[in-house]
């Protein structure tokens, strides 16, 4: 850990060094290339850098968060990054989705000092988060589940329950919170089932079992009880395969792989729009 601090203090005093040559801008993806919620964000923001800011030079990295995440791995990403950047200084940076937001809300200041934050795909965004941080403004990223709920029961009027699938990564826990309020209402007249904290073995026979009155929301569901990491496109179809009802999602990265459609949220224009800001 000595060794971690110390790479960035030299890191960072490096960066007080004055820029020079083209503007730099810093996408900070929380995941992997090839999870196309992140491709569709990385695609928004580059298309609109190409097109309106073609001086910019864009300098994109993934944080791989559904893989790993833990309080040392972002501490050594830090350290990194530190090391990484330490002769680069960028105009501004862009962080997709809440664990590149939570990570630039803790090191920003040590990594990035005084350089504005353009955050997008942050899920439920409380102003209260940026409490004693100046600086950081974005896109919210609040998929409509009320809304996407009406739509599947105005085509499913005999409707007499909704199971949720959803995980219990950080995004997945902002959905769970998000959906719990709504739940309370108690505005729709179906029984609600979450199911959640279990394997996707466990998963793909509960959906089997499902029948006629049930429909299924799914918001991701890309790690399970057992730790087990999969694709969106790898759990999405394993789930259509096994399910006998209409599932209906609220990310548009899942059409074409299962869901019959909803209320979806595009990542893409999130990216350009936070490319725009």
């Amino acid at each position: 850990m000595q060794t971690i601090v110390a790479l960035m203090v030299l890191a960072v005093a490096a960066l007080a060094q004055p820029a020079l040559g083209a503007q730099r801008v810093l996408l900070l993806n929380s995941y992997h290339h090839g999870y196309k919620w992140t491709d569709d964000i990385t695609a928004g923001v580059r298309a609109f850098l190409t097109r309106e800011s073609p001086g910019v030079q864009l300098h994109i990295e993934y944080m791989d968060t559904k893989r790993v995440n833990d309080p040392l791995y972002y501490d050594h990403l830090a350290a990194m990054y530190a090391y990484k950047f330490n002769h680069i200084q960028f105009e501004a940076v862009i962080a997709s989705d809440n664990n590149a937001y939570e990570f630039l809300l803790s090191y920003r200041d040590l990594l990035f000092s005084g350089i504005p934050v353009i955050f997008c795909g942050v899920n439920y965004f409380q102003p209260a988060s940026l409490e004693g941080h100046s600086g950081f403004t974005g896109v919210n990223e609040e998929a409509d589940l009320e809304a996407g709920i009406e739509l599947a029961l105005q085509l499913h009027p005999d409707t007499r329950r909704i199971v949720v699938i959803n995980d219990t990564t950080p995004s997945g826990r902002q959905v769970q919170r998000h959906l719990r309020q709504l739940i309370g209402k108690n505005r729709f007249d179906v029984q609600f089932r979450l199911w959640e904290d279990v394997t996707m073995a466990t998963l793909e026979r509960w959906v089997a079992s499902l029948g006629s009155g049930d429909i299924v929301l799914y918001s991701f569901f890309l790690r399970d009880k057992a730790g087990d990491f999969f694709e969106f496109d790898e759990s999405i179809t394993r789930i259509a395969r096994a399910c006998p009802v209409p599932i209906y999602g609220a990310w548009d990265f899942n059409l074409g792989y299962g869901i019959v459609g909803g209320m979806l949220t595009s990542g893409y224009f999130q990216g350009e729009s936070a490319a725009r800001l």
